[in-house]
C-alpha cells in the first residue's frame, strides 16, 4: 500500500475469517486499489443500493469499499452459491463518472444482499466445525463454541474464551450492513505488512483514524503550551496520541512523556506509540505512564503510605475533638477535609496565601478570622498525618514536584480536568520548557469552575489563543447523545458548547425502577437482553456503583446467578477481562463501554447527603450531578439508569421522558 488505507472494525474481523490460502489474492487487490483505483486489472464497480460504495470482486470474495481521499474498506464477504464464474470484462476506468455511476452489466442482486448484512438465513445453533474453521476461529476454542445452544450461551462464553473471539463469531453470524459500518470506528493501515501482522496476531492494535478537525488539533501549535478541549467521546485521547507522533516527527532526538489518567489507557498507548515510532523510523524516546505512578517514582518519602479518604476523615475528627471550636464543629469533618485537601493542598498554599485565596468552587465565604481558625486546624491535621506517616495524594504530589527533574522535551497530559493544580504543576516541572506542554481536558467537567484559569496554576500556562475545542462526539449513539445534552444543559454544570451528535443510531436510554427484592433477577435479565439486542459479549457491560462496597455486592449477586462479574478499580481495570465489570462512579472516568448501567440513582445516594454548611449544599449537589453526567457519558451503545422506586433521586425526576424509555 503506497498510501494508507482505512478499515472498519467489521472489515478487519471479516478479513481475519478469510482462509490464509485465499487471503493473499484479496490483500493484493486491496493493495492495488489503494495505489491505483482506476486500474483495469481490478473488477470494480459501483453498488446500486448504496450510493458512494463500490464492490471489488476477487474470486469468490466481495470487498465493499468507498473511494474518497483514501480507500475505505467496509466489509469483506464471500458468495455462498455457485455464481463465481460470472464473466469479467476488464475496462480501464478513466473518469470520475465511470467510478461512481453503476453500469447495467454490473448489477448483481446477490452482491447487493451481501452488502446489506443481517442475521443468518438458517438455524444458528448448534454451530458447525466447518463454520468455525471458515471464520478463522482457533481449534482450541471449538468445543466451547460447539456447546452453545442459544444466544445467551454464546454471550456468556467470554468467561472461558477470549472476548475478541466471541465478538468475532457474533459478527460473523450477524453481519452489519453498509449503513451500519459507516458509523463504526475506522483504523489506519499504513502498509500491507502492517495489515498482515495485525491479521496474524503479531500486532494487537491499529491507530484510529482522525477527522480533519482532529488532525488539525494534533499538529496545531507544536510550540506550546497547548490545550485541546472537548466533551465526552470527541476523541481527545486519540488526538493526544497523534500529538506525540507529530512531536517525535518534528523534533528528532526528543524525549516525550505521555501521561494518562488510568493504567488501562497507559498500557494501550505504550504499545501503540512505541510500535508506530519504530515503524516510521522516528528518532525519539516515548515514555508512557499514569500520573500517580509518576508521583510515586519522584517521591523521596517512599516508606510513607498514601492515606485513604477514611484515614483523612479520621484525622479531621481527632483534630476537632482536640480543638473543641464551635465554628469548626459547625463546618463538619467532610467540609474541613475538602478544605484541607481540595483547596489548601490542591493549590499548595502557605498560611499567608490561604488568607486571601479566592477558594474556587467553594460557596461559603470565610472571613479572615475564620480562615485563621481553619489554618490552625489544618496545621494540626497535617502534623497528625505526619506522625502516622501518612500522606494525602495532594501532599504527595507537592513533595514529588519538589524533587522532580525536567527530563522531557515534551509532556502530553490526557484527561487533565481531573487533575488538581498541584498535579499539573508537578507535570509541568517534568518538561524542559513550557512550550513542550500539551493538555487535553473535558470541556464540561471538573476544572471548569467559575473563575478558574490555567494561568492561575502557573504563569507559564497562559492558554489565551492556545486552546482548541473538538466539537463532534464519536462515542455515543444519537439517542444517548440527546439524553446527555439534556443533562448538560443544567445550569450547575456550566457546560460549554456540546459536541455534535454522531451518526450512529441505537436504542433510547432506559430508565428503570428496580425493587430491592427483585434486583438480582432484574439485573441479570436486563444485562442478557441488552447483550442479545446489541450482540455484545458480557465483557462489554459495566455497572457503575456509588461505592466500592456496593460494587463488590453487585459482583456477588451476579456471580450467584452464574453471571461472570468482577470488581476492579478503574486504574487497575483490564478491559479484556471476561466478565461484567463493576466499578465505582469515580473509577469510570476516562473509560468507555458498549453497555453502561448506572446503579442506585437514589435520594441520599446520588446526590449524597453531605454534612456540610447550608451554603455549600448546592455546590456539593452540583458536584454529584457532574459525576452522574460523567457516568452516563461512558456509554457507547446502551445506557441504563436504575433507581429504587421508593426514593428516586431528583436527578431521575428531572430526566425528560421523551428521551428515555421507562420501565
Amino acid at each position: 500500500m503506497q498510501r494508507h488505507t482505512i478499515f472498519t472494525i467489521t472489515a478487519l474481523r471479516e478479513l481475519q475469517a478469510v482462509p490464509a490460502r485465499e487471503r493473499d489474492a484479496l490483500l493484493s487487490d486491496i493493495d492495488l486499489l489503494a495505489r491505483d483505483p482506476r486500474s483495469g486489472r481490478l473488477n470494480l464497480s459501483p453498488l446500486h443500493k448504496y450510493p458512494g460504495f463500490h464492490r471489488l470482486k476477487v474470486g469468490n470474495w466481495r470487498v465493499f469499499c468507498r473511494l474518497d481521499e483514501y480507500v475505505e474498506i467496509h466489509a469483506v464477504r464471500r458468495r455462498s452459491e455457485d455464481t463465481y464464474s460470472l464473466p469479467f470484462n476488464p475496462r480501464t476506468l478513466n473518469t470520475p463518472s465511470e467510478l461512481t455511476t453503476p453500469h447495467p452489466d454490473d448489477w448483481d442482486e446477490e452482491d447487493e444482499k451481501l452488502a446489506a448484512g443481517g442475521p443468518p438465513k438458517e438455524q444458528v445453533f448448534p454451530l458447525r466445525p466447518e463454520q468455525l474453521e471458515g471464520w478463522g476461529v482457533p481449534r482450541l476454542y471449538f468445543p466451547q463454541f460447539l456447546s452453545c445452544t442459544s444466544d445467551d450461551d454464546l454471550l456468556a462464553l467470554d468467561s472461558v474464551v477470549p472476548a475478541e473471539w466471541v465478538v468475532h463469531v457474533i459478527s460473523m453470524l450477524y453481519q452489519p450492513g453498509l449503513d451500519q459500518t459507516q458509523s463504526e470506528a475506522q483504523y489506519v493501515v499504513h502498509s500491507r505488512q502492517e495489515l498482515e501482522d495485525y491479521l496474524s496476531g503479531r500486532l494487537s492494535d491499529l491507530l484510529l483514524r482522525l477527522d480533519p478537525e482532529q488532525i488539525h488539533a494534533s499538529e496545531w501549535r507544536l510550540e506550546g503550551p497547548t490545550l485541546v478541549r472537548g466533551g465526552p467521546g470527541t476523541g481527545k485521547t486519540v488526538v493526544a496520541l497523534y500529538r506525540a507522533l507529530a512531536y517525535a516527527q518534528h523534533r528528532p532526538g526528543s524525549r516525550i512523556l505521555f501521561a494518562t489518567y488510568t493504567t488501562t489507557l497507559a498500557h494501550y498507548a505504550e504499545q501503540l506509540l512505541s510500535r508506530l515510532i519504530e515503524e516510521r523510523g522516528l528518532d525519539a524516546e516515548v515514555e508512557v505512564s499514569w500520573v500517580d505512578r509518576l508521583v510515586r517514582q519522584n517521591l523521596k518519602a517512599a516508606s510513607w503510605k498514601i492515606a485513604g479518604d477514611s484515614e483523612l476523615l479520621d484525622a479531621v475528627r481527632v483534630v476537632l475533638g482536640e480543638l473543641r471550636d464551635p465554628f469548626l464543629q459547625g463546618l463538619g469533618p467532610r467540609y474541613l477535609r475538602d478544605e484541607f485537601h481540595d483547596v489548601i493542598q490542591a493549590w499548595d498554599l502557605d498560611h499567608r496565601e490561604y488568607l486571601s485565596f479566592a477558594r474556587h468552587g467553594r460557596q461559603l465565604p470565610l472571613y479572615p478570622e475564620e480562615r485563621e481558625k481553619v489554618w490552625v486546624a489544618y496545621d494540626r491535621w497535617r502534623r497528625l498525618l505526619d506522625q502516622r506517616r501518612l500522606l494525602s495524594w495532594n501532599r504527595a504530589r507537592s513533595a514529588a514536584r519538589a524533587s522532580a527533574q525536567p527530563n522531557y522535551d515534551a509532556v502530553i497530559v490526557d484527561e487533565a480536568q481531573d487533575l488538581p493544580p498541584v498535579a499539573l504543576r508537578f507535570l509541568l516541572r517534568l518538561v524542559k520548557h513550557p512550550k513542550g506542554f500539551y493538555l487535553t481536558a473535558d470541556a464540561n467537567q471538573s476544572l471548569y469552575q467559575q473563575g478558574f484559569s490555567f494561568k492561575a496554576v502557573d504563569q507559564a500556562l497562559d492558554m489565551r489563543g492556545r486552546s482548541l475545542l473538538l466539537r463532534r462526539n464519536y462515542r455515543s449513539t444519537r439517542p444517548i447523545h440527546a439524553a446527555l445534552a439534556a443533562l448538560a444543559r443544567h445550569p450547575s454544570l456550566e457546560s460549554e458548547d456540546l459536541p455534535e451528535p454522531a451518526h450512529r443510531d441505537g436504542p433510547r436510554p432506559l430508565l428503570v425502577g428496580i425493587a430491592h427484592d427483585k434486583e438480582a433477577g432484574t439485573l441479570r435479565d436486563l444485562i442478557y437482553r441488552l447483550c442479545r439486542q446489541l450482540r455484545v459479549p458480557l465483557s462489554g457491560v459495566s455497572i457503575l456503583c456509588p461505592s466500592e462496597a456496593r460494587a463488590r455486592e453487585v459482583v456477588d449477586i451476579l456471580n450467584r446467578l452464574d453471571v461472570p462479574a468482577a470488581w476492579s478499580k478503574g486504574e487497575d481495570l483490564e478491559l479484556d477481562q471476561p466478565a461484567v465489570k463493576a466499578l465505582t462512579l469515580h473509577s469510570a472516568k476516562g473509560l468507555e463501554f458498549p453497555v453502561v448501567v448506572v446503579l442506585d440513582v437514589n435520594q441520599g445516594t446520588l446526590p449524597r447527603q453531605a454534612a456540610v454548611p447550608a451554603e455549600e449544599v448546592e455546590a456539593y449537589e452540583a458536584r454529584d450531578r457532574r459525576l452522574f453526567y460523567v457516568a452516563c457519558s461512558r456509554a457507547m451503545q446502551a445506557l441504563v439508569v436504575a433507581y429504587d422506586p421508593r426514593w428516586p433521586s431528583p436527578f431521575v425526576r428531572e430526566l425528560p421522558p421523551e428521551l428515555w424509555e421507562q420501565r
